[in-house]
């Protein structure tokens, strides 16, 4: 018997067949267009991820020059922090030279009490400014954290756009193999599902099975030459070679 490893082509997508570009018992190279299908809606799919992806990136951006403006804040309190710390120091030793000279009796008390007022406020304003040194970069740990969570979903908007890109694709069915069309049902028009059989390819290249008696075997060995003759062309002597047994 003459064999052949057939390739039954199928779409890998559901759709309307827009075009059929082969004929029955057509030969056909692999990468030649067999089949198209309606691509409409897998190309709206294709634009809408795009549409998704570029949002995704949009908002890392947007986080970005959060992120900036952030740093910029921390920038600020800290050195409003060492300019408080600066002035904490100032007023302490004010404040420590104010009251030993209050004990000399050099000065009154009411100016031991404005530099112990101006002592004390300078360790308010460091309290506030810790505060706020702190909640400020707390908060740039947030924007962070969100723009961890916005590469998470630009990743999966990336992952959806080349879904579709590949679904988009795959309207287009191609020949897998050389060879010839058969057992075509396939027609334009026709709604077909994933994994319906489109048409058959049987490869150029075939080979023969034939069965022989044991004992005709003792002096076969893969590599011989064989003599082979067909029914369908009864003048026509073709050689092959012995493949396996």
């Amino acid at each position: 018997y003459v064999e052949g490893d057939i390739s039954v082509v199928s779409p890998l997508i559901e759709g309307r067949v827009t075009t059929v570009r082969v004929g029955d018992n057509q030969s056909v190279e692999a990468g030649d267009v067999l089949v198209t299908i309606d691509d409409a809606d897998y190309r709206a799919k294709v634009a809408e991820a795009d549409a998704t992806v570029q949002a995704a990136q949009a908002s890392i951006s947007t986080i970005d020059s959060q992120i900036v403006w952030q740093q910029s804040r921390i920038d600020q309190v800290a050195a409003q922090q060492q300019s408080a710390s600066a002035e904490l120091q100032r007023s302490k030793i004010v404040y420590d030279r104010y009251r030993k000279m209050l004990v000399d009796k050099v000065i009154g008390t009411q100016e031991l009490d404005e530099a112990t007022a101006s002592y004390l406020k300078a360790q308010s304003v460091i309290s506030q400014t810790a505060a706020e040194l702190a909640a400020e970069r707390t908060q740039i740990g947030v924007y962070r954290a969100s723009r961890k969570e916005a590469e998470a979903k630009a990743m999966e908007a990336q992952a959806a756009r080349q879904l579709a890109a590949i679904d988009l694709e795959r309207t287009v069915i191609k020949a897998p193999i050389d060879g010839v069309v058969g057992n075509r049902a396939v027609r334009v028009g026709q709604y077909v599902k994933a994994g319906s059989q489109l048409l058959s390819l049987v490869p150029t290249a075939v080979h023969v099975v034939a069965h022989f008696k044991e004992p005709q075997l003792d002096y076969m060995r893969p590599g011989q030459a064989v003599a082979i003759s067909v029914d369908a062309f009864p003048s026509h002597e073709l050689i092959g070679t012995v493949e396996s047994f």
